[in-house]
């Protein structure tokens, strides 16, 4: 097992934007990723897909991980305990965009995966990232949206009004918060903890509708895993790319949420 890389965990990365973020860190050469996937054989799958693409099988392994169960969670971390000892960086991006049933069932739903299953997953594993000691280590970074931002949902002129996609972004919004909190908690202990938005991709979650694609907005969330001079600009913010969307340019910076 490697020992010099960084073990990195990628929630949700059998697809998406967590599939490419998981290819373009372990392409860094400086990370050992764990694909984390609900169902084990999908996230084999995805591996051996991203092995076929290039990326080499010493640096990358599936792991089962289901973050909607504090027992699945659990076991997960136990497994990382048992091989590497440690856990360097943590990458929350498992999250669902709608739930089925009534008004309370939707939100209970999303709200389930994309904020008490990110809040649980690194609680659970925090024992494992203190344990961290090499530099580029102890970074826990949740990946949310612009579409979180109270300001942009209620400005007059937003072209995405607050009683759009409301649930999904409500969720995000909390998990800001889930994130604001641990920000604070571990700063003086060195840790690196913020919010990316990789932009509007299409992928999965959101029936492929996004004009981005989903390895461009991976790339938000690896720069602010290996680059170390965006430690100011991400810890404890909700932190984004320069990007067009709806013919409109975002500069690179901080949501306002």
């Amino acid at each position: 097992m490697p020992t010099d890389k960084l073990i990195t965990l990628v929630t949700g990365s059998n697809q998406g934007i967590g599939y490419h973020a998981a290819a373009q860190i372990a392409a860094s050469g400086q990370h050992y990723v764990l694909v984390g996937a609900r169902d084990q054989i999908k996230g084999q799958r995805a591996v051996d897909a991203l092995v076929s693409e290039g990326v080499r099988r010493e640096y990358i392994e599936a792991i089962q991980i289901d973050v909607d169960s504090d027992a699945s969670i659990s076991t997960a971390a136990k497994d990382v305990e048992g091989k590497f000892g440690r856990l360097d960086v943590l990458i929350l991006n498992a999250g669902i965009f709608t739930a089925p049933g009534s008004v309370r069932d939707q939100y209970a739903g999303v709200y389930n995966t994309n904020v008490f299953g990110a809040a649980a997953t690194t609680e659970i594993f925090l024992p494992l990232l203190r344990k961290s000691t090499l530099p580029g280590g102890k970074k826990i970074l949740f990946v949310s949206s612009g579409l979180s931002s109270l300001s942009m949902a209620s400005a007059p002129d937003s072209v995405v009004p607050a009683h759009i996609h409301s649930v999904y972004r409500s969720s995000k919004t909390a998990e800001n918060m889930v994130m604001a909190g641990f920000a604070t908690l571990l700063k003086e202990e060195g840790f690196l903890v913020g919010a990316i938005c990789p932009g509007f991709c299409a992928t999965n979650l959101n029936g492929y509708e996004g004009p981005k694609k989903a390895e461009d907005g991976a790339r938000a969330i690896v720069r602010a895993v290996t680059e170390e001079g965006l430690r100011e600009a991400v810890h404890g913010k909700l932190w984004h790319q320069k990007e067009e969307v709806f013919g409109l340019v975002w500069e690179e910076g901080t949501y306002d949420w």
